[in-house]
């Protein structure tokens, strides 16, 4: 069923679209050539996505390149600051390939605040302007969010602006 419900809206879309799935750092595109983005980063420590997917790359015999990987993993001894290095690096991307004027969507959830001022710097240093902030209730949660005390039940969404002009 839902694939019907994507093929239905992407035939109503009128516009030539390009959407890209894949690590930033891969993403040779020109600066200021792209619209608008829609990121969801990585959530420091909680998921190992390499790991994770250790199934599907020896499948598939892809390898994610785990040194550009932005979490934080003992396993790979990647620490916080580790992290918000490679976050920052991301947002520079971002803000570099952004049009001026054009607006950026972040959504994220997490209960650490290290994790949280790691995102919050990466937007701030990089010079987007953060114009509002709302909650997402997904309204079904994971079985983390429905079974554990703690857990984050709702995602913000972080709308940011890349400045018509330098700051």
């Amino acid at each position: 069923q839902k694939l019907k419900r994507l093929e239905a809206a992407l035939s109503e879309l009128q516009a030539n679209n390009t959407v890209i799935c894949g690590s930033l750092s891969a993403a040779l595109l020109p600066n200021d050539s792209v619209d608008y983005i829609f990121t969801d980063p990585p959530f420091g420590g909680n998921l190992a996505y390499s790991e994770l997917n250790l199934l599907w790359e020896s499948w598939l015999d892809i390898r994610t390149r785990r040194n550009e990987e932005a979490i934080e993993s003992r396993v790979q001894g990647k620490t916080p600051d580790d992290y918000a290095t490679l976050m920052k690096r991301c947002f520079a991307q971002y803000y570099r390939i952004l049009k001026p004027g054009h607006w950026m969507t972040v959504e994220f959830h997490h209960t650490q605040p290290h994790v949280w001022r790691a995102i919050q710097d990466a937007l701030h240093e990089s010079g987007f302007q953060i114009a509002a902030i709302q909650t997402l209730d997904k309204q079904l949660g994971t079985f983390k969010q429905v079974t554990s005390a703690g857990a984050v039940k709702q995602d913000l969404v972080i709308s940011a602006i890349k400045p018509r002009q330098a700051t």
